[in-house]
């Protein structure tokens, strides 16, 4: 027994040096020099901030002043570095922090740290910034917090139209690239004979045997419960098990939805899932986003206060945003202009825990005036297809008048740069898929005429979904909308639920 207890022991020992190496190498490797020394948080700073550090490293404290409520105190980490953001969150309980242990904890930091941390003084200052929140990788069950393995994403691999050729080739380029284990589902002889011709050395690409396919004229709710073999199913119990980190589809939509409600089901507390996807704008963040394009297209208020929840959580965790801007779609920005789901809806949304800023018309949203944008699964599959319309317009129309007129050949090859970042910021093969928020797993749906440049970046959001801790970031959020709802007390009287088959 004892002998035993000693084994364990050192199995969490070994697993927590893991863990305080991999924050070593995560947020060291992107420390930069700076002219002053951090200041050490105190216990009644509600936020403690660097703005002379980049990456910079903010901790937000969710006790009043009055100290720790309920026994339990939260603190989050957020670590920006260029083109990624890892977080942490500590969860302790009693009036004390654990701060009594940190100089151990450090001790043993820097002693493993030495061998994954570069020179200079930004090292020494990621160092004291890591000693006020590395007790948070003592808690081996946060989801930021795991031992190192590869990341493991599974690919329908017989959805959408290019099926298989676009999905394999997408895979690969994203195993690639991005160092991933992509799991293809579906026809072994298929996607093995497609696999062949391809360069995979080196590359993780297990071929998982689903025979059946949903196709895009089968009714999806019908077609997920008859067809358990098929690539979407399976994918979806892999992922329930836990035998895979996210699924990612461009095959049918309704089908994707149906059987991510059959396999994994809501997140508890969501009444219905939403997909949202990233829209370009001229605003400072680039770009804002849109839910529901799909899902739902028929809504109750309730609804859209949820998917008003979701989406900005979506954009702090995805987009780095603290505070998103919120706004519900509509006819008008004057109060009372809508039609009665938007009417009904606005009283949720201005109680809600998020920054409320109004209507939103149409043609506000490319302007960037809000970083989410909420509306009902009719309408946004409407407004994003149309906007997916007149951006090809837009673009067929610069070719065609390149063709006719030689001069404007000329114009073209010095604009060249430009035009070439605008269609990429219109081509909604750069954003790959969209998440399908609520549901208790990472989902990510693309568009049906992906090809593999699109599947590839499909996989990268799937991947980045699960790394920024999304879903868990969610549950964690429902305890403020389920306060919201009871204090409110709001109940519509929408009878009509349908599920788009877009």
């Amino acid at each position: 027994m004892e002998a035993k207890q000693r084994g364990n022991e050192q199995n969490n020992q070994v697993g927590q040096d893991r863990r305080i190496q991999r924050c070593a190498r995560q947020l060291c490797t992107a420390a930069q020099p700076i002219d002053q020394p951090c200041e050490q948080p105190r216990a009644d700073d509600e936020m403690v901030k660097h703005a002379q550090w980049q990456p910079e490293i903010r901790i937000k404290r969710t006790t009043d002043k009055g100290g720790v409520q309920n026994g339990e105190e939260k603190e989050e980490l957020q670590s920006k570095c260029p083109g990624r953001v890892h977080r942490y969150a500590l969860v302790a309980t009693g009036h004390a922090l654990w701060w009594e242990q940190i100089d151990n904890i450090v001790a043993r930091f820097r002693e493993v740290g030495k061998r994954h941390t570069p020179p200079g003084d930004g090292a020494s200052i990621a160092q004291t910034w890591l000693s006020c929140v590395i007790i948070s990788l003592l808690d081996p069950t946060h989801p930021s917090v795991d031992d190192e393995r590869t990341m493991r994403i599974v690919l329908d691999a017989m959805g959408g139209d290019h099926a298989p050729q676009a999905t394999v080739h997408g895979a690969v380029w994203a195993a690639r690239d991005f160092g991933l284990e992509v799991q293809l589902v579906g026809q072994p002889d298929v996607i093995a004979r497609e696999l062949d011709r391809h360069d995979r050395r080196g590359l993780s690409l297990p071929i998982i045997p689903a025979e059946q396919v949903i196709r895009m004229d089968e009714r999806p709710a019908a077609a997920a419960r008859a067809r358990a073999n098929s690539s979407m199913a399976v994918g979806m119990q892999m992922l329930r098990r836990g035998e895979t980190d996210a699924f990612v589809t461009v095959g049918h939509t309704g089908g994707g939805l149906a059987a991510a409600l059959l396999y994994l089901g809501r997140i508890p507390g969501i009444k219905r899932p939403a997909v949202g996807t990233l829209y370009p704008t001229l605003g400072a963040n680039r770009y804002c986003y849109v839910i529901d394009i799909g899902a739902n297209a028929d809504c109750r208020p309730e609804y859209l206060y949820q998917f008003a929840l979701m989406g900005s959580i979506y954009v702090q965790r995805m987009m780095g945003i603290e505070q998103p801007r919120v706004g519900i779609l509509t006819n008008g920005e004057e109060e009372g202009k809508g039609n009665r789901l938007v009417l009904d809806t606005l009283p949720l949304l201005k109680r809600g825990p998020f920054h409320f800023i109004g209507s939103v018309e149409g043609k506000d949203v490319p302007a960037g005036i809000a970083d989410v944008v909420v509306t009902d699964g009719f309408s946004g599959n409407v407004f994003i297809k149309t906007s997916e319309g007149v951006a090809r317009l837009l673009i067929d129309s610069i070719k065609e008048g390149m063709r006719r007129y030689p001069l404007a050949r000329l114009g073209a090859l010095l604009m060249k740069p430009a035009l070439e970042a605008a269609a990429r910021k219109l081509d909604y093969r750069e954003f790959g898929g969209a998440a399908l928020l609520g549901v208790d797993g990472v989902v990510v749906i693309g568009h049906g005429r992906s090809d593999a440049y699109a599947v590839r970046n499909a996989i990268r959001r799937a991947a980045q979904t699960v790394e920024y801790d999304v879903v868990g970031a969610i549950k964690r959020g429902l305890g403020t909308i389920q306060h919201e709802q009871r204090t409110v007390g709001h109940e519509s009287n929408y009878q009509s639920e349908a599920i788009a088959t877009t």
